[in-house]
């Protein structure tokens, strides 16, 4: 699929579960999804924190055929009404 330039996008995926061992409950994973990425490319997702410390990188081809997606093991919390007026909630980099 040719899409001319790549793009990345971040939803918080609604599926939730409870772990079968530990009994925790498993929800708002972070999910990635990608097209147009050229082969060989990966995707980083990066905290946009002053460490800008790399959370994830993926080759962009392992997921599947483009469009893809991949859904990481990162639960975001919940949003507050304090936090919708802050700005950045939620503070990540997508190269």
């Amino acid at each position: 699929m040719d899409t001319g330039d790549p793009y990345v996008y971040l939803a918080i995926n609604p599926i939730a579960y409870t772990d079968d061992v530990s009994g925790a409950v498993i929800r708002r994973r972070l999910e990635l999804n990608w097209f147009g990425a050229p082969a060989g490319a990966t995707v980083q997702l990066i905290s946009g924190s002053e460490d800008g410390q790399v959370i994830l990188e993926i080759a962009a081809d392992v997921a599947g055929p483009d469009p893809a997606h991949y859904l990481t093991d990162t639960q975001m919390n919940a949003v507050t009404p304090e936090d919708v007026g802050c700005g950045c909630i939620f503070c990540f980099l997508i190269l």
